[in-house]
């Protein structure tokens, strides 16, 4: 008797890169309750961490954040992560080297450089 191979498809939930200010992280228990179980296109205009637009994983959506840095930082893990964690590995957290980051303008950057930047003041500075 042949043996058959079961394919599985793991299903891993996204969660936020980043702690955004006014993020709903804490508030998804209120929050989820209220959104209709059918709905159409998703449409998030700040989308800040995430919170709420990873824990819904809408099918159909538009992300519409004005923040261009923000956008570039999501842009380039979903198209190169692998590039962004190598940036970030470069970045100690140190004094020194948040003050030497923060000072580097981020249009000025390598665009997986300027997502790294991003992610590394968003989690060694205040409450991050």
């Amino acid at each position: 008797m042949a043996e058959h191979a079961v394919k599985t498809e793991k299903y891993i939930q996204a969660k936020p890169i980043l702690k955004w200010a006014g993020g709903k992280r804490q508030l998804l228990g209120d929050i989820m309750p209220k959104v209709p179980d059918i709905y159409g296109k998703y449409i998030e205009p700040f989308i800040g961490g995430g919170a709420l637009f990873f824990a819904l994983n809408p099918k159909q959506a538009v992300i519409a954040d004005s923040n261009p840095e923000l956008i570039n930082m999501y842009q380039q893990v979903a198209d190169s992560v692998d590039g962004v964690i190598t940036y970030l590995r470069k970045y100690k957290n140190t004094k020194e080297d948040f003050y030497a980051v923060r000072g580097l303008h981020w249009t000025r950057l390598p665009k997986e450089e300027a997502a790294a930047r991003t992610i590394y003041l968003n989690k060694t500075c205040f409450n991050g």
